[in-house]
C-alpha cells in the first residue's frame, strides 16, 4: 500500500500545482482514508476547497480552514521527517497563503460583475470574505510561529509574510470594510502589526 500512496502523493501535488483542485481533493481523500492524520493531505484539501468555493460560500470555507490550521501544523511538527523537510514544506505553504487575499478579492469583483450583468441588486459594500481570509492568514502565521519557534529560516519567512499581509490589509481596510466591519478589521490588522513587531525584535536580538 505504501507504494500506492506514494503515487497518490505525486498525483495530488501535481494537481495542486496545475490548479486541478477537484482531482487534488480526490487524491488526498485516498491518502486521508489510509492516514487520517496526514498534515499535507489536510492542508491542501482545505486549500483546494477554498479555491473551488464561489463568493457565496467562501466565507465558510475560509473559516473552516482557519479552525483546522493549528491541528494541521501540530501534525507536521510531530511528523517523523528531517527538520529541513519540514522547513521546505512550510515555505511552500506560505507561498500559497500569500495568494489568498488577492484571490478572495478577485471572487468579490467577479460576484459584483455578475450582479451587474444579471441586473440583480446585491449589497456587497462589505467584503466579509476578505476579513475571513486575513483571519485565516493570521491564524496560519500564529500556528507556524507557535510550533516552529526555533526555526530561524521559517521565522524570517513568516516575518515577510506578516509584513505583506499588514501592507495589503492596511490598503484594503478603508475600501472593503464599511461600518460594522471597520472595527473588526482594524483590530485584526493592529494585532498582526503587534506580532510583526514582536517577531522582528526576536529575530534581531
Amino acid at each position: 500500500m505504501a507504494a500506492d500512496l506514494t503515487n497518490y502523493y505525486i498525483l495530488a501535488r501535481r494537481a495542486i500545482y496545475d490548479e486541478e483542485y477537484i482531482d487534488a481533493i480526490e487524491f488526498y481523500r485516498t491518502i486521508l482514508i489510509n492516514n487520517p492524520n496526514d498534515w499535507e493531505a489536510k492542508f491542501y484539501t482545505y486549500y483546494a476547497k477554498t479555491e473551488l468555493a464561489d463568493f457565496s460560500d467562501l466565507d465558510d470555507k475560509l473559516d473552516n480552514f482557519a479552525n483546522a490550521v493549528y491541528n494541521i501544523f501540530s501534525l507536521l511538527a510531530q511528523a517523523p521527517m528531517p527538520d529541513e523537510w519540514k522547513t521546505q514544506h512550510i515555505l511552500q505553504c506560505s507561498c500559497y497563503m500569500l495568494t489568498m487575499p488577492v484571490k478572495t478579492l478577485l471572487k468579490y469583483y467577479d460576484a459584483n460583475r455578475m450582479a451587474i450583468i444579471n441586473q440583480t441588486f446585491i449589497e456587497m459594500q462589505n467584503c466579509v470574505n476578505l476579513l475571513s481570509c486575513y483571519r485565516l492568514c493570521y491564524t496560519y502565521c500564529d500556528a507556524i510561529e507557535f510550533y516552529f519557534a526555533n526555526n530561524t529560516t521559517v521565522l524570517k519567512d513568516l516575518l515577510a509574510l506578516r509584513k505583506f499581509l499588514a501592507e495589503n490589509h492596511r490598503n484594503e481596510h478603508q475600501n472593503y470594510f464599511k461600518e460594522d466591519y471597520t472595527e473588526d478589521s482594524e483590530f485584526d490588522l493592529n494585532k498582526n502589526i503587534e506580532k510583526l513587531q514582536s517577531l522582528s525584535l526576536k529575530l534581531n536580538s
